[in-house]
């Protein structure tokens, strides 16, 4: 017969083998997340290189993506979407039209379209930054226990 110490000591190593495991797939899910922001952020670096010097232009204006009715179509599927987009994220108003759109689009300044990238940047690097702060606190919580 089991005594009381030994139903104690199982739920205790039950605990502890859950603990591991539930730290574990933090651990994976924390790992998968900071590698995939390093791909995105190398990626977004590489693509923001390859940019003209002469113009300032962010990856949504490269010379490797041209502005035009079919790279708008396949990255945003219709119109509605396309102006949504670039209404929200660079304040384009324009007549319902892809050529009203495309005109609207071509007079952003290079201020204008670089801000949204550096925005965007930002917003990735502190949302890493508040990943690795949660990890750690996490690992120190493990460490004590």
């Amino acid at each position: 017969m089991k005594s009381r110490l030994d139903d104690i000591i199982d739920d205790l190593d039950q605990c502890i083998k859950d603990d591991v495991k539930v730290s574990s797939q933090i651990f994976g899910l924390a790992t998968s997340s900071l590698q995939k922001n390093q791909e995105f952020l190398e990626k977004l670096q590489e693509k923001t290189v390859t940019t003209s010097s002469k113009d300032s232009s962010s990856l949504f204006f490269s010379e490797t993506h041209p502005i035009t009715e079919q790279y708008l179509r396949k990255k945003y599927k219709n119109y509605q979407e396309a102006y949504q987009f670039y209404h929200k994220n660079y304040g384009i108003t324009c007549k319902r039209g892809w050529n009203n759109l495309f005109k609207a689009i071509n007079n952003l300044s290079s201020k204008q379209k670089t801000e949204h990238l550096d925005d965007r940047v930002n917003d990735l690097e502190n949302k890493v930054k508040k990943l690795e702060e949660t990890i750690n606190i996490l690992f120190e919580r493990i460490k004590k226990e």
